[in-house]
This record gives structure tokens, sequence and C-alpha cells, in this order.
């Protein structure tokens, strides 16, 4: 329960979307897998997902193959196996020396050991230490004796028979090293006549030996099914046991309705999903549609896997052309401006440019290696083509790996775009109003510095200026911040017309 209002307060912190909360949420899932001791696949895909949206590429791979892992050991249907005999262990009655059976009790003569006729008690012979002589009353002669059986005292009787039941109690216990421990304090009683019989010690120890056999052989039975689970699970293939079966075709396993069925497939996709974008980051573009293949074989109507896919498959082999190019996508600044203010969104400003694999996680977070320019724009440009299939989403993760990761840009042209194409992607999706003013405020920021440094592309940096203008104006409208939002529509239109002062000049 514990480890369950853990994972919850961190999936709750992980929906806040900002970093301290995103930290938060990783800190919290470590601890709920602890306690889950690692067999939790909810937690660790959900771990995935935060470790994505931080940019840990590695940390969201190791997850998602740990994730894969225990979803492998999640029940699944197998065939009933007979169950066999159990084996009965039943403890034995021990031989209780201070009791004879009734039958015995009539066997008079197996009481006494000879008889003797005349003579006293000194000239009588010498007999077993359990034996001792007593005038025989069944004869007329006064000087007949008989050797009888000692009869013990009521307290050493008492002693054998509570020394006696306690090695019986142990032996009901069916445990082999508290019946041990009770037979030596058995045989320390039994040197001062005290304890129980030697039989009964002979019984306890062959008891005790069956006992500790038997889990021998439990052990190893449960060792070999452990084994075939494990072994079963590093064989099962998911993606053909999560496959949708055809009407009329037999499937082993649970059926595709099962709630188990659908929350494993569920999980399954989701935890491909992030470990396809991991690996689309890291260059691995191969790796990537690989996954995404999958997910199609499970879910072959899944549209994100669909997009991804097939934007993949065209980065791979260019010659194929397999977008479609929105036009409304490729609007400039000015055709945003309606008459009051800052409206739509703009299209994106997208980099050209095919480079070798993109970089690993270690590469970017090394100060002293060389940044690979081609790579990064490698990464923006795949960015681009999700804008253009408005798969803003997508785009955004990417843009916001490459601010993280890339310590010195190409030129500030890139740089520029991927602030720009940011706030765009963020201006495209609900609910981020807040980010969106954040990311145009930095953008303007960074112009600003750029023109301190003398930059001469003073064409380019209105545009882009105006671009982040409007699109913050456009937020403020809806934050019903109106005097904020009119001073950018103001300036928007100052700034357009700066630009065709620029382009007039032959």
């Amino acid at each position: 329960y514990s480890a369950l209002k853990v994972k919850d307060q961190a999936d709750q912190s992980l929906r806040q979307g900002d970093e301290e909360a995103v930290e938060k949420a990783l800190e919290l899932y470590g601890q709920a897998d602890f306690a889950t001791k690692q067999e939790c696949a909810v937690v660790m895909a959900n771990r995935c997902l935060a470790h994505l949206q931080t940019s840990q590429l590695q940390q969201c791979l190791e997850d998602a193959s740990m994730a894969l892992s225990a979803l492998k050991r999640w029940p699944v249907a197998r065939s009933i196996k007979k169950p066999k005999r159990p084996t009965r262990l039943d403890p034995p009655y021990l031989d209780d020396p201070t009791f004879v059976h009734p039958d015995k009790q009539n066997q008079g003569e197996r009481e006494w050991l000879m008889k003797h006729n005349g003579g006293n008690a000194k000239e009588l012979p010498g007999l077993p230490d359990e034996y001792e002589w007593i005038k025989d009353v069944a004869e007329k002669n006064e000087n007949a004796w008989i050797a009888v059986k000692k009869r013990m005292s009521k307290v050493t009787f008492d002693a054998i028979k509570r020394a006696t039941a306690e090695l019986q109690d142990a032996l009901y216990t069916r445990q082999p090293e508290v019946i041990r421990q009770q037979m030596e304090v058995a045989k320390d009683q039994n040197k001062v006549g005290e304890g129980p019989s030697s039989k009964a010690i002979l019984q306890a120890e062959d008891y005790a030996k069956k006992l500790e056999d038997y889990a021998k052989e439990q052990e190893a039975q449960r060792e070999h099914e452990e084994e075939e689970l494990r072994q079963e699970a590093a064989e099962l293939d998911l993606t053909e046991a999560l496959v949708p079966s055809r009407a009329g075709r037999s499937q082993a396993g649970f059926a595709s309705s099962h709630p188990l069925q659908r929350s494993r497939k569920r999980l399954f996709v989701k935890i491909l999903l992030r470990r396809a974008r991991a690996y689309e980051l890291l260059g691995q573009r191969d790796a990537s549609l690989e996954d995404l293949r999958a997910v199609l074989k499970v879910e072959p109507e899944n549209r994100e896997a669909q997009q991804r896919c097939a934007m993949l498959q065209q980065q791979l082999n260019p010659q194929e052309d397999v977008t479609e190019t929105d036009p409304a996508l490729s609007t400039s600044p000015e055709e945003t401006m309606g008459p009051e203010g800052p409206e739509g969104p703009e299209g994106p400003e997208p980099l050209t440019g095919q480079g070798p694999s993109g970089p690993s996680g270690t590469e970017l977070e090394d100060e002293d290696e060389g940044v690979d320019h081609a790579s990064t724009t490698q990464l923006i440009s795949s960015a681009a083509e999700y804008i253009q299939r408005g798969d803003y989403a997508s785009a955004l993760q990417i843009y916001s790996y490459a601010c993280r990761t890339c310590r010195s840009w190409e030129s500030p042209v890139v740089e520029l775009k991927v602030l720009s194409n940011t706030s765009l992607c963020l201006q495209n999706l609900r609910g981020r109003l807040p980010e969106l003013v954040q990311a145009c405020n930095d953008t303007l920021r960074r112009i600003r510095e750029i023109r301190e440094d003398g930059w001469q592309d003073e064409l380019f940096l209105l545009r882009i200026e105006a671009a982040c203008l409007s699109r913050r104006g456009s937020a403020y409208e809806q934050q019903r911040k109106k005097e904020e939002s009119a001073e950018d529509a103001a300036r928007v239109k100052e700034l357009l017309g700066k630009i065709a002062e620029v382009e007039a000049v032959p």
C-alpha cells in the first residue's frame, strides 16, 4: 500500500510538467521502485517517461528495458498440471517407558528374571541394575525369592513422563532444528535416568532426518519450477503474445479481452513509444523504427506510431516521399496579424541538411568534447518534419532536448529558429500558456543579446522578433491581459513596418 501511495504522488508531480516537479517525481519513483523490489512494470514505465522529459535518455532506455522484463513476468495462462499426491510426514509416537500396554500387563512372566529358593538376601546371586530380589509370595517356602524389575519412584516416573512429552511436542512442530535441539536436552536427561528412552531418541532422530530430506526435495522442486518460469519469461516474445488474433484462430494464454491482457498491451505500447523516442533523440533511427513497427504490429491503428514511422522511413530513404505538406504551416509573421492584434500560429523555420547518426547521451554531457553540429541539425530537421505533420508534442520534445544539450550553436540563425519554433509548438498545444510566454521572453532576450553583439542580418532578427511578439500577444489575450496584448500588437505593427522598409531597400 505504501509503494502505491508513493507512486500516485510521483504521478501527480509528473503531470505538473515543470522541471522541479519532474525531478521530485523521479525521486518518488525511485522510492516506489525500491519498495516493490524492482518488480512493478508500471513504476518503471512512468519513470521512463520522466527520464525522457528531462532528456536523461540512457536512464530512459534502461527503465524501458527493465519495465519490459517485468512485464514478461506478469501472469500468463498455462495448462493445468495434475497435482502430485502429497507426502504425509506425521510424527511417530515415541516409546514411553512409563506406559505399559494392558495386553503386556497380563503377561506377568515377562516382568521377572529368575527365581531362587533358600538362603537369605545376602546369599542371593547378582542381578542387572534394573532388577531386584523380593520375596515370592506365590510360593509356600519362606525362603523363596524372585527377581523382578525395579519399581521407579514417583519423582522419577513423573520426570521421565515429562521429558518424553517435551520431546514428543518437539516432533509435532515438524521443524528439524527444534527437534534436534530437544534431542540434546533429552540425552542429558537420560544420563541421570530422568529422560526419554534410547528408543524414543532414535525415533526422533529418524523423523528429523526425514523432514530435512523432504525440505531439500521441495526446495529443489521449487528451484526447478522457478528456473522454468525464468526461462519461459526470457523466451517470451511480447510482440507476438499481444498481436490480436484473427477470427477463427485459437490463441494460447489469456484472451485479448481479458483485463490483464488489455493492461499488458496498453503498457507495452507506451513503453515502446517512449523508448522509440529516446532512440530517435540519440540518433539511433533503426532501433526507433523497429520499436515503432512492433507497436503497429500490436496496435495497427496507433496514429502516433504511424506518423513517426512514416517520418523515420522518409529520413532513412529520402528518395521515397511519404509525407504530406500542410500549406497552412508555412505562413509568415505578416500573415498572422489581423487588424486587432496577433492571432494564429506561424509556420516553422525549417533547417535543412543531413548528418551522421545523432549524438549519444554521454557525448552531449562531456564538456571536453566538440559539438557535433551535423547531428544537432539532423535532430532539428526531424522536429521540423513533425511540425509539418501537425505533431507539435513530438516536435517540442526534440526542440527541448536540443536546447538542454547543445552547448554551442552552429550560428545565431539556428539558435533563434529553434527558440522560435519551440514557442510555435507551445502555441499549438493546449494549456501551455505560461510556458509559451516564457519561451517568447527567452527568445526576445536572446535577440537583444545578438543585436548587442553586432550581428548584421537585421531583417532576420525583425522577423523572428515579430513572430515571438505575435505569439506572446496571443497568449496574453487568452489570459485576459488586455494591456500587455495591446502593447505586443502595437509593437508587431511597428516591426512589420520596419520589415517592409528594409525589404524595399534595393
